[in-house]
């Protein structure tokens, strides 16, 4: 019996209610991950980690920042099933059309100034097969410290390159709009869930991407193809530069739910071709016949 109890109290994974439910596809998957992935260990193998996140201190609102602190010592080790999870703590943690933040790929609380950039979302009805557009203004404080990328991707992105490429000028180099159809096995939408993320859900779709500097405005866009519920994330990435000379990679979103009708057509009545012609031949009988 208390070999039971003891094994009992090593699996309890227990979390505020609210994340539970809508997080639960996400833990039943980190739950059903048993064997290694392509990269990280099983999600499973680090549940134990969160038994310290039970207690009544950590809430909703909360939850987010143990579970990041219990990762910490393993990152390197995540499997994209466990970051997905830890995302959606992150993201549900707070209200819609709130700011994302992630700190070198991780959930933060983000710095003072990165809420200056500004995000818009359109009021309009859309359906099935329009496209989105989400207004993004670019601007930061003179206290961020916003840098180039120290990547070269005028040669694809590769680092160092000599194949004839430039320093990308562009301070902004990511600007986009995610959108994540809402299902049973997606509640949620973060950055780090990118295309390839329909390993957990039908449909992830992505606009083009921009690149741009403070000051500007940009309408990303993405066409929503299938009718339903979205939740549609207008997203930039940009480094920061600190006083050690160190960077940070900062992502920055914000989130919308938004819900996409079924499409629809206007014909002409059956056989109304045919009937004005028909009309047309009575008026000339007509005419002729009193000629």
């Amino acid at each position: 019996m208390r070999l039971i109890l003891i094994f009992l109290l090593t699996i309890c994974f227990c979390r505020p209610a609210e994340l539970d439910d809508i997080c639960a596809s996400y833990i039943d998957g980190c739950q059903n991950e048993v064997s290694a992935p392509e990269a990280g260990s099983p999600c499973s193998s680090h549940l134990g980690l969160l038994n310290a996140c039970d207690g009544t201190e950590w809430t909703k609102e909360n939850y987010w920042q143990c579970v990041r602190t219990q990762f910490e010592p393993v990152r390197a080790d995540l499997s994209k099933t466990t970051q997905f999870m830890e995302a959606c703590f992150y993201e549900e943690h707070k209200d819609l059309t709130t700011y994302s933040y992630y700190a070198n790929k991780i959930p933060s609380e983000g710095i003072e100034g990165l809420d200056d950039t500004t995000f818009t979302f359109s009021e309009d009805e859309v359906t099935a097969g329009d496209s989105y557009m989400v207004g993004i203004h670019l601007d930061w404080p003179e206290s961020v410290n916003a840098v180039p990328s120290p990547v070269d991707h005028g040669c694809d992105g590769v680092v160092n390159c000599t194949g004839g490429g430039f320093i990308d000028p562009f301070i902004v180099w990511h600007i986009n709009l995610h959108a994540c159809l809402l299902s049973e096995t997606q509640t949620t939408c973060s950055i780090k869930y990118p295309a390839e993320a329909n390993i957990v859900s039908a449909l992830n779709l992505q606009g083009f991407s921009a690149k741009g500097m403070k000051g500007e405005s940009f309408e990303p866009m993405v066409i929503l193809t299938e009718p339903g519920d979205y939740k549609l994330l207008g997203h930039i990435r940009y480094y920061v530069e600190d006083e050690n000379s160190e960077l940070m990679l900062w992502d920055i979103g914000m989130t919308k739910q938004l819900t996409v009708g079924n499409a629809t057509t206007t014909t002409r009545e059956p056989n109304s071709g045919t009937g004005a012609v028909f009309s047309l031949a009575a008026a000339i009988v007509f005419f002729f016949g009193f000629m």
